[in-house]
């Protein structure tokens, strides 16, 4: 009686534990609007793949796909972004509450390229003082720290949200060998993830 008790107990367990692991997706999305002249809108879906190394420590693979539409009425241009990439991470679940809810820190060093392509309308704006190729191609090299939680559903199927990053750094580079740097230090919600994920 005493240890189907104790069996019972430990398969109701929540967490993660070593060699776990995990597949799963998400989904992250935004729009954006400027005085009705310059329009903004990216969908990102992420699949996802961590092994646990021990307990409660996680090392992973994201594959970021996206699309996004940037409509400048402005000088009368549309560009259409394809994005794809990958991620690498490194995720520690510091802290619970009750014995669902597990939060993270996550480490990551991303890799994106991203392809977009141009649409112009003369009748607009300022396009015939702006020469713009049709189609650009750049890489995006990333470093981040980000806050994410899992939410149990039962002790295999999880309900994740990555809240976004506290500290980024992005090195940009086009196809013409020109560069920027980008830091930033703060929670980026456009950064923020929302998904379903599987424990083997």
């Amino acid at each position: 009686m005493i240890v189907g008790m104790a069996t019972a107990q430990e398969k109701e367990s929540f967490g993660f534990t070593k060699n776990d692991v995990f597949l799963g997706g998400s989904l992250s999305g935004f729009n954006t609007k400027d005085n009705d002249d310059f329009r903004n809108s990216y969908l990102f879906c992420y699949p996802t793949i961590a092994y646990f190394i021990k307990n409660n420590f996680a090392v992973g693979i994201n594959i970021p796909l996206g699309y996004g539409k940037e409509e400048n009425d402005r000088i009368g241009r549309i560009e259409k972004d394809y994005i794809y990439g990958v991620d690498a991470f490194g995720r520690y679940y510091f802290l619970e509450f009750g014995k669902r809810f597990k939060i993270y820190n996550q480490l990551n060093f991303g890799y994106r390229r991203v392809n977009s392509k141009y649409e112009y309308n003369p009748g607009y704006g300022r396009i015939a003082e702006i020469p713009t190729p049709d189609e650009t191609h750049s890489q995006r090299y990333n470093t981040n720290i980000g806050l994410g939680l899992n939410f149990f559903v039962t002790k295999n199927i999880i309900l994740k949200a990555y809240l976004g990053q506290l500290i980024e750094y992005t090195y940009i580079k086009d196809e013409e060998d020109n560069s920027r740097k980008e830091f930033d230090l703060n929670l980026n919600s456009h950064g923020a993830t929302f998904g379903i994920a599987y424990k083997f």
